[in-house]
Parts: C-alpha cells; sequence; structure tokens
C-alpha cells in the first residue's frame, strides 16, 4: 500500500519548493554575513578603546610633563639631563645605549672650566698609586 503522489502535488512542490529553498539559503547566508561582520566590528571596538585608553594615558602623562615644565628648577634639570647644558664647573659625561652592540664604547664630554679638577682628580691616583706601592716594599 503505497502512496502515489500525483504529478500536479509533485509540480507544485517543485514550482514552490525549490524558490522556498533558495529564500531560506538568502536568508542564512544574510544572517551568517551579518553575524561576522558584528564580530569583525565588536573586534574593531575592542582594539580601538584599547588604543584610547593608551591615548589617554599619554595625554595624562604629557598633562604632567606641561605641569613639571612650569618649574624653572624642573626645567634647567631637564635641559641638563637632555641637551647635555652644564653649570661653571660640571662636566657632563655620556654614556651611549647599551642595547645597541657596536655602540658599548663610553662617549666623555667634558666642559673645562676649572681644569684643576681633572689634575686633581689625576693627582689623587697618582697619591694612591704611590702609597700602595711604597706599602709593598
Amino acid at each position: 500500500m503505497s502512496k502515489r503522489i500525483p504529478k500536479k502535488s509533485k509540480k507544485r512542490l517543485i514550482v514552490f519548493g525549490i524558490p522556498c529553498l533558495i529564500v531560506i539559503l538568502y536568508f542564512i547566508f544574510q544572517l551568517m554575513f551579518y553575524v561576522y561582520k558584528i564580530y569583525d566590528l565588536k573586534s574593531e571596538e575592542h582594539k580601538l578603546n584599547n588604543q584610547l585608553n593608551e591615548e589617554k594615558f599619554k595625554e595624562k602623562e604629557l598633562r604632567t610633563e606641561i605641569d613639571k615644565l612650569h618649574d624653572p628648577d624642573y626645567i634647567a634639570r631637564y635641559a641638563r639631563e637632555t641637551y647635555s647644558y652644564s653649570k661653571n664647573g660640571e662636566y657632563i659625561i655620556k654614556l651611549k645605549d647599551k642595547t645597541k652592540k657596536n655602540q658599548e664604547e663610553f662617549n666623555i664630554d667634558i666642559n673645562i672650566d676649572y681644569p684643576y679638577l681633572i689634575l686633581g682628580g689625576t693627582g689623587l691616583f697618582i697619591i694612591i698609586i704611590l702609597i700602595s706601592s711604597k706599602k709593598k716594599d
């Protein structure tokens, strides 16, 4: 006892079924497309929020730097450290960055207003050597 499906029903199923299947597949495709787009926008929003937080932190640091730059003592110290300015009697020793392999040497810039300071250090070194050599004898 098998039921036979009439030809009219088969034609009706084909005429309405195939377009319905196409419409259903189209809506599923659109749904997946928008889900992907939402996911992509959420990840971009997350990246931009992180970037915004970093920029806010930088802004806060720059504002504190601006506040510090209103202090004349800070400006003088900053100029001495950054641009190698010195007071009378000071000498500047610059050290190159240790992360660079080729630049492991020391670079010394000396502002010689008082040359006897250098001679005094050399004289002290010679006296220490003479005292240590007399103790050995």
